[in-house]
């Protein structure tokens, strides 16, 4: 029987990341950084320092000079010396180009169109990034084991000198991610399976008035709509739990009609699924629902009236596994104080469909699935 793979310990994760031999190996092993091409070349030197001896390419063909767009040279990597010791590099033997790892990965990473994790563009296209490689590993290693916002300021600051901007911004990008991961994601369901689907209003309020101030506290209850009565401010999430396996998926919608909920459920929703919700009126919808080809998907629908049963006695319709993710995300989003802006939080909504399908307790490789789902996002 061969043995599950394991996330590297925090002692081990902490020895990959000291060596820079084995850091490159690390993310060359996982595809988050370029490999050299396969040409031997011959060892020696570059103005003095020791050379890498690692080819890359053509200066031209890999646009490594946008001042000298026909440069013939070759891109090698060569070991620079500065004050933290030996730092391998970037370097046209021709007309001289240097970059450091930070920006030159990037530079060669985006040889087909696709640029790197590692290091953010500016307004004019630049590579800028300031922060080291190691660094952004052992944040994406924290936020995945759960260490707390504490825990993870002492070990970041301490070793990178990364500020809580930094900080913030990184964990951003890493649920970016699995925003993308989830809006790739197959239908579930099936023929025999269940999916429950719910709708939930995503505010809090302080209980007695007391404590800071929560989403519900800080804007209007409801608000007019355009045919003169009242509606409900959100953020409105829609959800559809499959109960086989246990997956929920969290949607932000500006509203929970027809025309919203509909096209959802159809693209997450396999032919044949037999769907359980509440007698919401938007959900009148599901029996005519048709795919992304317009093949209808008969869909086998059943409602549970709430305010008579929570589950109905007849078909044994109930929402109650879809409304228990409800407090998950509520104390996650809204409770927590963790501050979730409106403009982020369909990732962090992804965040926590990643987590509850890939960060498991049974599950012994989750740091590990996310870096290779990063290596999805950003191919090389």
């Amino acid at each position: 029987m061969a043995t599950p793979r394991m996330d590297p310990s925090i002692l081990e994760i902490a020895d990959i990341i000291r060596y820079p031999a084995a850091e490159e190996a690390f993310f060359r092993e996982f595809g988050l950084v370029p490999t050299p091409s396969a040409r031997p070349q011959a060892t020696g030197t570059l103005q003095g320092r020791p050379s890498a001896c690692e080819y890359w390419g053509i200066c031209k063909d890999l646009g490594f000079n946008p001042g000298e767009p026909g440069c013939d040279g070759e891109v090698v990597t060569y070991n620079r010396r500065c004050k933290k010791g030996i730092r391998p590099s970037f370097k046209c033997n021709r007309c001289k180009k240097q970059l450091s790892q930070l920006r030159g990965t990037d530079a060669l990473h985006g040889r087909q169109g696709q640029g790197s994790f590692f290091a953010c563009r500016d307004v004019l296209g630049r590579p800028n990034v300031k922060i080291a490689r190691r660094g952004v590993i052992w944040l994406t290693y924290a936020m995945i084991k759960g260490f707390s916002s504490r825990n993870t300021k002492e070990l970041i600051e301490k070793e990178y000198k990364m500020s809580n901007t930094t900080r913030t911004d990184w964990r951003n990008y890493v649920r970016e991610v699995t925003l993308a991961e989830l809006l790739e994601q197959p239908p579930m369901g099936g023929v025999g399976q269940v999916v429950r689907i719910d709708e939930c209003l995503m505010r809090g309020r302080r209980k007695a008035n007391r404590g800071r101030l929560l989403t519900g506290d800080n804007v209007p209850p409801r608000r007019r709509n355009n045919h003169g009565g009242v509606s409900d401010k959100g953020p409105w999430i829609f959800g559809m739990l499959c109960v086989s396996t246990k997956e929920p998926r969290l949607f932000e919608v500006d509203k929970r009609d027809a025309a919203t909920v509909g096209p959802l459920i159809a693209k997450n929703a396999l032919p044949g699924t037999t769907v359980f919700s509440d007698e919401w009126a938007a959900y009148r919808c599901i029996p005519g629902l048709v795919n992304a080809n317009g093949t209808p998907l008969n869909l086998d629908w059943h409602t549970v009236n709430h305010s008579v049963n929570f589950i109905d006695p007849a078909t044994g319709a109930n929402t109650q596994h879809i409304e228990s993710e409800w407090q998950k995300a509520k104390r996650r989003l809204v409770r927590n104080g963790n501050k979730t802006t409106p403009a982020l939080m369909r990732s962090h909504l992804a965040w926590l469909w990643w987590r509850s399908v890939n960060a498991r307790p049974n599950v012994k490789d989750k740091f590990l699935r996310l870096i290779e789902a990063i290596a999805r996002r950003y191919p090389l």
